[in-house]
């Protein structure tokens, strides 16, 4: 596809059997972008609709449906925060799995992807349906003994 900045166009004339051979001059530079949609979105294979909450560590699969770009980025935003790159190199294909990060803990998250090509003009999907995450809290030392035992302070 024919993607980036830059891009001219000339015209010739197809038919140089019966016409003499024809083209314009270049036209002026313009950008072309591709488009970049969400396809699918499912956290422990549940469809993601808005309003679900989720836990740090599930496993999270996104699709997506490119033209003309080949090289993507995935970025989260919860609430009206700023979007922090979840992927450390480019993306290539059209599905990416991972697991929920811890920080993405928060409410009225989304993801979205964007092209990560420097060479095309700026091109994202929409946002993802919202929904949130929630951390995990464990206990890892206890100062009772067994169950039942009556703690008191001096």
């Amino acid at each position: 596809a024919m993607v980036g900045t830059g891009i001219t166009l000339k015209v010739k004339d197809w038919d140089t059997t019966n016409h003499p051979a024809t083209q314009s001059g270049a036209s002026n530079a313009f950008g072309l972008q591709g488009t970049l949609s969400i396809n699918s979105l499912t956290i422990n294979s549940l469809t993601v609709s808005s309003g679900q909450t989720f836990t740090v560590g599930d496993a999270v699969a996104i699709g997506w449906n490119p033209n003309g770009i080949t090289q993507y980025d995935l970025f989260y935003k919860i609430g009206s925060g700023s979007d922090v790159k979840i992927n450390t190199s480019a993306l290539t294909g059209t599905t990416y799995n991972f697991n929920v990060l811890s920080g993405m803990v928060g409410k009225n998250l989304v993801l979205k992807l964007k092209d990560a090509d420097v060479n095309h003009p700026p091109v994202s999907t929409s946002d993802s349906n919202i929904f949130d995450i929630k951390g995990t809290i464990g206990i890892t030392t206890q100062p009772v003994a067994s169950a039942g035992t009556i703690v008191t302070r001096a």
